[in-house]
């Protein structure tokens, strides 16, 4: 049996900083970088780019047993009524 579902996840960023980590820590795995490549990649720890750490870690994402229907996301801000502020394809 195979079922298509569509997952909404919406959140609060509280911490910029352990976001930033996580998102360096998953490219790290990735690829070979240096911290130059992460910092043009999701900006600096101390400055992150939060939706640059988001799609790095969005394009990550695996269930068990599941495939994406489609490779895009996007990040809505809350006060943009529902208009994303950024669109990845190719990303999940």
């Amino acid at each position: 049996m195979t079922a298509s579902v569509q997952f909404s996840l919406n959140m609060t960023v509280t911490d910029p900083a352990a976001l930033w980590n996580q998102a360096a820590r998953a490219i790290l795995c990735a690829e070979d970088c240096h911290i130059a490549d992460i910092e043009e990649l999701i900006g600096a720890e101390d400055d992150p780019d939060i939706e640059a750490c988001l799609e790095q870690l969005g394009a990550s994402i695996r269930f068990a047993g599941c495939e994406p229907n489609d490779q895009s996301f996007s990040i809505f801000d809350e006060f943009a009524d529902r208009v994303p502020r950024l669109a990845v394809s190719g990303g999940l």
